[in-house]
């Protein structure tokens, strides 16, 4: 899919037209979509496509919205850019939904990127974010495809605004690593200032195939280790860690899983934080596992 170059139109006068309709459909302002309230927000569904150009294989739309407001991708479509591919739209799409607090954090967190709320159509481009309310039968549509850097910057707003869904997290750091747009910086080892101990690994007798064991990490330093707090199994034998919260992009090697250990509070010297690990090894083989972790702002 390649990318085709587009031209620059002034945001306010910006009318787009769906190749397959007779019809324009105009932009609505971001302002409008941070001045609703979170009791407002219920009509409310964001979607984020790759309009990249070049990719091996289709790249899942995400799509997410609260829980009374059914996603529909399809509602979208008259109010693409032209010049950009949107076939992935068509293709496959990754679901979750969120609380309308979280998408009050989200939209007022990205508020903060002009070079997104601006609605630019940048030619390099690589993610189309997109927010749309029907409420009233009226449906309302922004949209921005932003620089490479502002693309950076929108997903960590992002992360930060939906830390605390997992599955938002899941989808969005998974389909940020595939589009090369999640921040760069990694979290900082903390291996010199803590101890790691994984103790207890046993078969869960309920579940067959389910292992548990304990993981606690002790900050041994003088000083305050920044949150978050990530730890990453490396893993021998044929297993999966259940309750991941993701797997590694930026911190070598990816595609390891890792378990959020602590999301905001910090671990002040002699502190220590536990957490009940489970894995299914349904082969029963010999499972060895050790943890790497990582503190501090970044991206695992």
């Amino acid at each position: 899919m390649l990318m085709r170059p587009v031209q620059a139109f002034a945001y306010s006068v910006l009318l787009m037209c769906s190749a397959t309709r007779v019809h324009c459909q105009s932009y609505t302002p971001y302002s409008y979509f941070q001045a609703l309230s979170a009791s407002n927000l219920g009509s409310v569904q964001v979607k984020l496509t790759y309009v990249g150009g070049l990719q091996d294989a289709p790249i899942a739309t995400v799509l997410f919205a609260p829980p009374q407001n059914p996603t529909n991708v399809g509602l979208f479509a008259p109010y693409r850019h032209s010049g950009f591919d949107y076939g992935n739209d068509d293709a496959a799409s990754k679901r979750f939904t969120v609380g309308v607090d979280e998408l009050k954090q989200l939209i007022d967190s990205v508020a903060t990127i002009p070079g997104v709320t601006n609605g630019p159509a940048d030619t390099t481009g690589l993610v189309s974010f997109a927010l749309m309310d029907t409420a009233g039968g009226t449906t309302r549509v922004f949209e921005a495809i932003p620089t490479v850097g502002d693309g950076r910057t929108m997903f960590a707003e992002i992360l930060g605004a939906l830390q605390t869904n997992g599955d938002a997290v899941w989808a969005i750091r998974d389909f940020g690593c595939t589009t090369e747009l999640l921040p760069l910086t990694p979290p900082g080892s903390i291996a010199s200032q803590v101890s790691v101990q994984f103790t207890g690994l046993r078969p869960l007798r309920s579940v067959k195939g389910r292992y548990v064991g304990r993981l606690r990490v002790t900050n041994t330093s003088a000083t305050t280790i920044d949150a978050p707090i990530v730890a990453v199994a490396m893993m021998r034998g044929n297993a999966a860690l259940r309750n991941q919260t993701g797997v590694t992009c930026r911190i070598s090697p990816p595609g390891r899983p890792y378990v959020v250990l602590a999301s905001v509070e910090s671990l002040a010297p002699g502190r220590a934080i536990e957490r009940l690990i489970s894995f299914d090894n349904p082969t029963r083989n010999l499972l060895t596992v050790d943890f790497r972790v990582y503190g501090g702002p970044g991206m695992p």
